[in-house]
């Protein structure tokens, strides 16, 4: 038999004014696995963004807005989001991603390699028709 819902575990933290309290993450993607500290996207922006990226309209400018309104530590600024490299932007913005899903890291490597796989077996079917 199950335990009942643990509601605390079930939620995100928040402070007194309901603010979502900042999370201590792992950017496991990287290889030296630094920490970082981000605060988990809103349902609706995360639905906001799944609808943008399935219209095509993702975008590196959309990923640096993320890292600057949800990394907190270290706290960048648009110039230097904007000057990342490639890899810490991607693991940065994965962390934040999986951390607001609740999901592993690793995980959400996982589906979205999945994704590109199915969308290339799918084209590779069109074209042989």
């Amino acid at each position: 038999m199950s335990e009942w819902l643990n509601k605390e575990s079930s939620l995100f933290q928040r402070d007194e004014k309901g603010e979502l309290l900042a999370q201590e993450v792992t950017l496991d993607l990287l290889e030296d696995k630094p920490k970082i500290a981000v605060i988990p996207m809103a349902r609706g922006k995360l639905l906001r963004l799944k609808e943008e990226i399935e219209h095509g309209k993702n975008s590196h400018e959309q990923d640096i807005e993320v890292i600057l309104q949800h990394c907190i530590q270290p706290r960048f600024t648009k110039e230097e989001a904007q000057a990342l490299k490639p890899k810490f932007l991607s693991a940065i913005n994965m962390a934040i991603l999986a951390v607001s899903l609740d999901i592993t890291q690793e995980k959400l490597q996982e589906m979205s390699i999945k994704k590109a796989i199915e969308m290339n077996e799918d084209l590779l079917k069109k074209k042989s028709n």
